[in-house]
């Protein structure tokens, strides 16, 4: 990894670029794959107005969107999911930034939801840039006070209404699909991938799994880890349960740690990974679509296949392909490796209640699975799931 002539900008070892940096207290971090130097430059160069614009505005006049906007990421910078506002205000920013905040419904949002509709954005993703207008409306209405003590918004909040939804179903993968797609994900990757298919924990969980929450439990001869409720996405404490191969793992990253410098479990050059579903699995899963389509005896189309320096590119085109060759396993999702998980547990006997236990469920009843023999008994029945003789067929079914 080496950093650019312009600071900032880091050229990785594939060729690829990131940014990351720095800027007035906060964290600019995108990843920005087979971009140009002078392209990386002109996304930092727009990403820095972007929150430059937000600050102007926050500075000038708190009862516009902007200075609302800028109001709320002060107040949740804290907040484990801080970052995923910062994303969505500024996709709305170009669109009602300079509005005041008392002009913004559905009339005034309809240009931004149009405008990333034909952009291709999904509902799903243009509901979460309306969900946080919906939480700074409330806050401006019921919270926050101008200068006179009087709410910033003077009316209630107005009904924001969402876009239609249309949730891919899960894909818990077989074990065919399993081998094939570990082959090709860089060898960072598959290590948190099997961690993931093995433990149930979520994308965030792995990328953010810290040494410190480590607690070993002598009786059963290995340990834990107490994921702690600021970390965990229903609020509860959970304690991550691993069976024989995701205790295999954790000694292999063991091994390699730097204890003076690795705070998390799974790291790159030394860096946290803050997402798996990154280039390389995306990449990963399109090469794991092509194997299993040709394991079928079909041909891809030649015009599809475009081979650079680094041999094959995944191409829009290619993409767009394999999702309708291979439907389900060419998207396939870094949270399916949850639903892995989960399936494999119930296609094996495992109960309800231990699922939710094993799988970090609210309704789970925690205390209980403090106690050094519950911890083996739950990590006897998480080893369940690498039996791929008991879960192979079933897995089949629950494709359809």
């Amino acid at each position: 990894m080496a950093r650019t002539r312009t600071s900032g900008i880091i050229l990785l070892k594939d060729g690829t670029r990131n940014i990351d940096k720095k800027y007035k207290e906060e964290r600019i971090f995108i990843r920005l794959g087979n971009a140009s130097q002078e392209q990386a430059e002109q996304v930092l160069k727009e990403e820095i107005a972007k929150r430059d614009s937000i600050r102007r505005c926050g500075a000038n006049d708190r009862h516009v969107f902007a200075g609302c906007a800028a109001r709320y990421l002060i107040e949740s910078k804290h907040k484990r999911s801080a970052k995923l506002p910062s994303y969505h205000i500024q996709l709305l920013l170009p669109f009602i930034g300079t509005l005041g905040i008392e002009h913004i419904h559905d009339g005034t949002l309809e240009e931004f939801k149009e405008a990333h509709r034909l952009d291709g954005v999904s509902a799903t993703t243009i509901n979460r840039s309306l969900e946080v207008v919906r939480s700074i409306l409330i806050r401006a209405a019921r919270a926050w006070r101008d200068e006179n003590g009087k709410p910033v918004l003077s009316i209630a909040p107005p009904l924001i209404a969402m876009e239609t939804e249309n949730p891919r179903d899960p894909y818990p993968i077989s074990w065919d699909e399993q081998d094939v797609l570990m082959q090709e994900l860089p060898s960072h990757l598959q290590a948190m991938a099997l961690f993931a298919i093995n433990t149930g924990l979520r994308d965030e969980n792995v990328c953010g799994l810290r040494w410190d929450w480590e607690v070993p439990i002598p009786e059963v001869g290995r340990s834990v880890f107490i994921i702690p409720e600021s970390a965990y996405k229903t609020s509860v404490k959970h304690v991550a349960i691993m069976n024989d191969a995701a205790w295999r793992i954790i000694e292999q990253r063991r091994a390699v740690r730097d204890k003076d410098a690795d705070q998390y479990v799974f790291t790159y050059e030394g860096h946290r990974i803050e997402t798996m579903n990154n280039n390389g699995w995306q990449r990963a899963r399109c090469r794991a679509a092509m194997t299993v389509y040709r394991n079928a005896g079909k041909q891809i189309p030649q015009h599809l296949l475009v081979t650079g320096e680094r041999g094959q590119i995944i191409t829009d085109k290619l993409r767009e392909f394999m999702n309708d060759a291979v439907p389900g396993f060419a998207s396939v999702r870094v949270h399916d490796l949850r639903h892995t998980f989960s399936s494999r547990l119930r296609l094996a006997g495992v109960s309800q209640e231990d699922r939710n236990a094993l799988m970090g469920h609210k309704s789970a009843s925690l205390p209980e699975h403090y106690a050094s023999a519950d911890i083996g008994r739950l990590i006897e029945l998480a080893n369940k799931v690498l039996d791929r003789q008991g879960t192979r067929t079933l897995l089949r079914i629950v494709h359809g």
